[in-house]
C-alpha cells in the first residue's frame, strides 16, 4: 500500500541482557523518551533537513562520567550509526531540550523511495543503560518523477497561475469540452488546485502540493480559484459526466453511475499504484480529468488526513445550508461519482476549477 502517511514517533527500547561482566544486574533505563520537532516526511530528493530533540535526561546527569550522546541511522542510505553528539567529545547540553540536529544524509542522493529513520539518545555508560530510541518514515520526493501524471504538458493547452512565484511556474492542463462535443464550451483544469495562498498542503508539506494539490474548506474554495476562473456547481459536473458518457443521462444531485473509471487516472507514486485495482471500476482515463485518490481532510484543530488511495473528493459551489455543502467523489470499489455532503468549515478538499470563457492571453 502506498506510503503517504506520517509515521508515528515512538520512544522504545531494547530486551534485557547482561552485562559483560557476567553479573546478573540487567541495564537500567533512561530517564524520558525523545521528543522530535520539526520532522520531514517528505523531502524532496538532495534535501537537507534540520530536527530538534528533547525529552532525556541521565538518571545520574549531575556526576561526571554520566553524559548523554545522539546517533542516527537512515535504511538503505546510511546504515551504519552517524553519530552527531559524542559523549565525553561533545556530548548533548544538559537540559536536552529542542537540541538541533542536521540531516545531511539525504544531500546528493537520487534515490526515490521510503526509507526508515532511527534515532539513538545513549549514556556514555551504555552497558549501563539502555538507548532511548526514535523511529519514523521519510520519503523522498521528485515532482516530475514521483507522480507523473500530475505533471502538466506544455505540449497542450495550459493555463498559469500568474498569483504565484514566477520560479514556482505554477501551471495546469486544460481540458476544453466543446472538442468532446459539449455545447457548453468550459474549460476544467486538469489537475488539482495547488494555490499556495489559500487551504493546506498534505500534512503541511508543500512539496506535495504540486503533485496531490492542496486541501481547501468550502469556504476557503470560494475564493482559491484564479481570476476567471469559479468553483464548478454540481450542474457542472452533470455536464461533465453527460459528455463522458453521453448515454448517462445525469443529472444534478443524484450519483452518476459507471463512469468513475474514466476519469480516473492510472497514477502511482514513487513507482507505486495509487488507485487499489478493484473490478467493478477498472481505469480508463478515457475522459482525461485525471482523478487522483487524495482523500480529505478534517481541518479542525487537529487536522488529519484520511482516504488516501481510496477516494478522490471534490467541492461543488452549491450550498445545503449555513453549515453544509455538496462534494462529489469517487470510491476506488465503485465505479460511481458519488454526491455527498460535508461541514463547510471543517471538511477540506480537493478543488477542480472551470472557466465560462477561453481565458484569454493565458492559454498557450
Amino acid at each position: 500500500m502506498l506510503l503517504l502517511c506520517i509515521a508515528a514517533l515512538a520512544a522504545s527500547g531494547v530486551s534485557s541482557c547482561k552485562k559483560n561482566n557476567g553479573s546478573e544486574k540487567t541495564r537500567d533505563y533512561l530517564k524520558g523518551s525523545v521528543r522530535v520537532k520539526g520532522w520531514q516526511s517528505y523531502i524532496g530528493v538532495g534535501d537537507t533537513f534540520s530536527i530538534k530533540i528533547s525529552g532525556v535526561t541521565h538518571p545520574k546527569q549531575n556526576t561526571p562520567g554520566h553524559t548523554l550522546g545522539f546517533y542516527y541511522t537512515i535504511s538503505g542510505i546510511m546504515d551504519s550509526p552517524d553519530t552527531v553528539y559524542r559523549t565525553g567529545v561533545n556530548p548533548l547540553p544538559v537540559p536536552m531540550d529542542n537540541v538541533p540536529v542536521d540531516i545531511y544524509d539525504f544531500f546528493g542522493t537520487d534515490t526515490l523511495g521510503t526509507f526508515t529513520f532511527v534515532g539513538a539518545v545513549y549514556a556514555e555508560d551504555y552497558m549501563d543503560y539502555y538507548p532511548s530510541t526514535v523511529t519514523s518514515s521519510i520519503t523522498t520526493v521528485d515532482v516530475e518523477r514521483s507522480l507523473p501524471q500530475s505533471c502538466v504538458d506544455k505540449s497542450r493547452m495550459y493555463f498559469k497561475d500568474e498569483r504565484e512565484l514566477p520560479e514556482l511556474d505554477m501551471c495546469y492542463n486544460v481540458i476544453k469540452l466543446d472538442t468532446l462535443g459539449n455545447p457548453y464550451k468550459v474549460y476544467w483544469m486538469q489537475h488539482n488546485l495547488a494555490y499556495l495562498g489559500s487551504g493546506r498542503s498534505y500534512y503541511n508539506f508543500d512539496i506535495m502540493s504540486r503533485m496531490l494539490g492542496r486541501y481547501y474548506t468550502w469556504e476557503e474554495a470560494q475564493t482559491a480559484c484564479p481570476e476567471g476562473w469559479r468553483l464548478p456547481t454540481d450542474q457542472d459536473w452533470a455536464d461533465l459526466a453527460n459528455v463522458v458518457n453521453p448515454l448517462g443521462a445525469y443529472e444534478a444531485g443524484e450519483d452518476f453511475k459507471n463512469i468513475a473509471g474514466a476519469l480516473k487516472v492510472d497514477a502511482s507514486f514513487n513507482g507505486r499504484s495509487m488507485w487499489e485495482y478493484w473490478p467493478e471500476s477498472l481505469i480508463t482515463s478515457t475522459s482525461t480529468f485525471h482523478a487522483l485518490p487524495c482523500g480529505y481532510c478534517n481541518a479542525g484543530a487537529e487536522q488529519e488526513f484520511k482516504g488516501i488511495q481510496d477516494f478522490a473528493c471534490f467541492w461543488t459551489a452549491d450550498s445545503v445550508d449555513g453549515d453544509n455543502a455538496y462534494f462529489r467523489y469517487i470510491y476506488t470499489q465503485e465505479d460511481d461519482l458519488k454526491i455527498g455532503v460535508a461541514d463547510k468549515k471543517f471538511m477540506a478538499m480537493s478543488v477542480r476549477c472551470i472557466s465560462d470563457n477561453e481565458p484569454h492571453g493565458e492559454l498557450e
